[in-house]
């Protein structure tokens, strides 16, 4: 009976015994699901913290985005100016009368003017009016000159030939010269000769001007100053031709003024 009473103590405390194990096996489940509230919630704090950087991120590229594209479009605008730079260096007016000439021609038609111009201010005399009809007589010439080497007023019909020919109603006195690099030198030797610079200051009031280089590479220069016909009232008769070439009165006359290179 004693041996049945200790079996029977043994078994009620057996169950005793797992209990505790039981209980500290619950114990570490119910820690656990602290654990995941709180993963769940530094997940949280984390996707809080992140969308905050995603959205600076975004206003951070949109300036970076604005300072790509101002220095793109600062460089398309002067590349859009540039036409418009090279027409600014001769007047629109100048432009349109020589429109029939090529562009490094106009240039140099231009330059001449400037410096006749010039010239003419230094005793006080007013500007010469670019002419396009004398602009075609003295470049016909200056390409003549270039062809044939042939240096004379006289050859190729003649100033007042020349100018016939390209239908300018008017008479003309001429320039020429040869072997000059430069406006500025072609217009200090007829500056001083005494003969080229009286037609220079003459009271002329339309200048025409041509350029051209022979094969060998000397310049040649020329220079048509013209008296526009008067415009006559009806019934006032027209002077004869010798009278309309003051300059040179149908003789012929020979420049002595060159430059060879």
């Amino acid at each position: 009976m004693q041996w049945c009473n200790l079996l029977a103590s043994l078994l009620v405390m057996a169950p005793a015994q797992t209990s505790p194990s039981d209980a500290s096996a619950a114990a570490p489940q119910e820690q656990t699901t602290p654990v995941q509230v709180a993963d769940e919630a530094t997940s949280q704090q984390n996707a809080n913290e992140q969308k905050p950087a995603t959205q600076k991120a975004e206003p951070e590229q949109k300036p970076s985005q604005k300072a790509e594209q101002k220095p793109g479009d600062a460089k398309q605008k002067p590349s859009q100016k540039k036409p418009a730079q090279k027409k600014s260096l001769i007047p629109p007016e100048i432009e349109r009368k020589l429109s029939i000439f090529k562009r490094d021609q106009r240039l140099v038609f231009f330059r001449m003017l400037q410096r006749n111009n010039e010239l003419r201010g230094t005793v006080g005399l007013g500007d010469h009016k670019i002419n396009q009809r004398l602009c075609q007589a003295a470049q016909d010439h200056a390409e003549y000159m270039a062809q044939t080497g042939d240096f004379d007023h006289w050859g190729n019909d003649g100033p007042q030939g020349r100018a016939n020919r390209y239908e300018y109603d008017g008479s003309v006195r001429e320039n020429i010269a040869m072997g000059y690099t430069e406006v500025s030198y072609a217009f200090q030797g007829w500056r001083g000769s005494s003969s080229h610079w009286t037609s220079i200051i003459s009271d002329t009031s339309e200048a025409g001007f041509g350029y051209a280089v022979s094969e060998g590479g000397t310049p040649y220069w020329v220079g048509v100053y013209g008296y526009p016909a008067p415009e006559l009232e009806e019934g006032t008769a027209v002077a004869d031709e010798s009278q309309a070439t003051p300059s040179y009165n149908g003789r012929r006359r020979r420049s002595s003024f060159r430059r060879w290179r």
